[in-house]
């Protein structure tokens, strides 16, 4: 049985392309262990961020002028960070799943916190701080006006409950 060269690199090049194509289908459709530790750093960091800055506008004496001015950058944190409050990956997960029920009220509470109140008052504090320029987050839309997710996503804050939703039973 004899092969010829051009049969033998014509399944090789067919074995290359499947192999490629398996690889490529199944390392992106699942984040990597790295990925999804890093997202979880992200999102532990974002979540001590607020914790912090919550208890320090509890407190009068601590609460001092930049405060605000953090509190906003942690919102604009949580809005780009909202995709990982309904992730969970398995076994580096949370025990208990954050989810977007959470995110509302974390980003109410913020809001509540900075006397942030309407919208309109949200662009208003956008505009003066600069943080939505493209260099910084780009949260506007070509046409001026804030991003329709944004939009979305402030005002599903302002109708988030006072309080802080109960643990879903994993039951």
């Amino acid at each position: 049985m004899r092969f010829r060269l051009s049969t033998l690199l014509l399944t090789t090049a067919c074995i290359a392309l499947a192999i490629g194509w398996y690889v490529d289908r199944y390392t992106h459709r699942v984040p990597s262990y790295e990925e999804r530790l890093a997202d979880h750093a992200r999102l532990a960091g974002t979540l001590a961020d607020v914790s912090r800055l919550h208890q320090f506008s509890d407190h009068p004496q601590g609460y001092i002028s930049r405060v605000p001015d953090m509190l906003f950058v942690v919102f604009i944190d949580l809005f780009r960070n909202r995709e990982l409050f309904s992730r969970t990956y398995g076994p580096i997960g949370n025990s208990r799943q954050i989810d977007d029920a959470t995110l509302h009220w974390l980003g109410n509470e913020t809001l509540r916190r900075i006397d942030i109140t309407t919208l309109s008052e949200f662009e208003t504090e956008l505009t003066a701080s600069g943080l939505g320029a493209p260099q910084y987050y780009d949260l506007y839309a070509a046409d001026g006006s804030l991003k329709p997710e944004l939009a979305t996503f402030v005002s599903e804050c302002f109708e988030a409950p006072e309080a802080l939703p109960s643990p879903k039973d994993d039951g």
